[in-house]
């Protein structure tokens, strides 16, 4: 598996792959706050 941010055809094929960017970028901005 790759670490770096999925590919709009990645995304497609993985929709698991957004959720956990959206969980990893919720952390982020959490931790900015």
């Amino acid at each position: 598996m790759s670490t770096h941010a999925a590919s709009p055809a990645q995304q497609q094929q993985q929709p698991q792959q957004q959720q956990q960017q959206q969980q990893q970028q919720q952390q982020q901005q959490q931790q900015q706050q």
